[in-house]
């Protein structure tokens, strides 16, 4: 073999080791995207089973919370809902007697909301300050009808369908017709104005509860609670007409006033106790039957704040005669009475 064909053998070989190495990296190239193929085919097949797994696992605790839901609403609607108030009320108000039927009635008339430690107020109350009323969703806790469902037949209404509304002449109007206190669920709801919020503390004014009323939520007033639309019947008129009694003071009611002026909770100078005694008192707090059965020698008198006020209804105006500071003596049944609510 000469010199030329051994260069053309050489050359040739080489160029078949080449094409060989050339053909191993294209194969092994080929095997090692076949290997990655099949790992990301199992990595989405995983990937689809474990998403499969947590559908069917979402859509068994929906369908469970679903089925429980059920059950807790069966169970509420055959033996009654439960909530625990947010807390309870201190009212300048120490028993019904002189509560107004409508809180903002009495602009003056104040009263606390401490809201419970478990509900963060830190945080629930954020924002709350910068609406100027609230409505306050209560209790009637001093309901008589609220024992006596208790031991009431079941199924029986432990209050009446119909009620007679203050000032109408004993009109009977359907109980839903009116803000009667007397209710089948006793709640109440009351417009309040929100003087501030310190700390844990809602102050209000122009409230209607009495002292450790059960506060059950607070929402704020909005534009949108108002309807200039709102269309009412002709005889909410009589009832919601509130007499306006001139109220005096004698010389020395005024200075017991101004003596007690220290141990007051809610107040903290004598001039708004005093406008709040004159609200009050202005919208004639008697009974029907205390108006019958009365004259202008009979006292009577209504606890506010730490306060006894006694007072006589004279033909043209009314006049109070002592303010002593409040012995939490137990009002007879007659003072007490609740002269009810529209």
């Amino acid at each position: 073999m000469d010199k030329v064909e051994g260069r053309n053998v050489a050359l040739a070989l080489s160029a078949v080791a080449g094409f060989a190495v050339a053909a191993w990296y294209q194969f092994s190239k080929l095997q090692r995207g076949r290997a990655a193929l099949l790992e990301v085919t199992e990595l989405n097949a995983a990937l689809q089973h474990e998403r499969e797994k947590r559908q069917h696992e979402r859509l068994g605790r929906i369908k469970a919370e679903k089925e429980l839901r059920q059950r807790a609403h069966g169970a509420a609607l055959k033996d009654g809902f439960s909530f625990l108030p947010i807390g309870l009320m201190e009212s300048c108000f120490k028993d019904r007697r002189g509560t107004p039927r409508q809180g903002l009635l009495a602009s003056k008339v104040r009263g606390r909301l401490r809201i419970r430690a478990n509900l963060n107020p830190a945080a629930s109350l954020d924002g709350l300050s910068g609406f100027s009323h609230v409505w306050v969703i209560f209790v009637f806790h001093e309901n008589t009808n609220v024992v006596k469902g208790m031991s009431e037949a079941p199924g029986k209404s432990p209050v009446k369908a119909k009620v007679e509304p203050p000032r109408m002449g004993g009109m009977r109007i359907g109980l839903f017709a009116t803000r009667t206190p007397h209710r089948p669920n006793p709640i109440g709801l009351s417009l309040a104005r929100l003087d501030k919020v310190e700390g844990d503390t809602l102050w209000l004014s122009g409230i209607d509860l009495v002292d450790g009323t059960p506060v059950l939520d607070i929402k704020p007033y909005t534009p949108y609670d108002c309807n200039t639309d709102a269309a009412m019947p002709p005889w909410l008129a009589l009832s919601t007409d509130a007499p306006n009694f001139p109220v005096e003071f004698t010389m020395a009611a005024i200075e017991q006033l101004q003596a007690h002026v220290p141990v007051l909770t809610l107040y903290d100078n004598v001039d708004d106790i005093r406008d709040a005694i004159v609200e009050v008192l202005s919208m004639d707090i008697r009974s029907i039957h205390q108006k019958n059965k009365s004259d202008a020698s009979t006292v009577f008198e209504f606890r506010l704040d730490n306060l006894m006020i006694k007072f006589v209804y004279e033909s043209d105006r009314l006049l109070v005669t002592h303010v002593n500071q409040n012995i939490m003596r137990p009002l007879s049944p007659v003072e007490a009475s609740d002269n009810g609510d529209l």
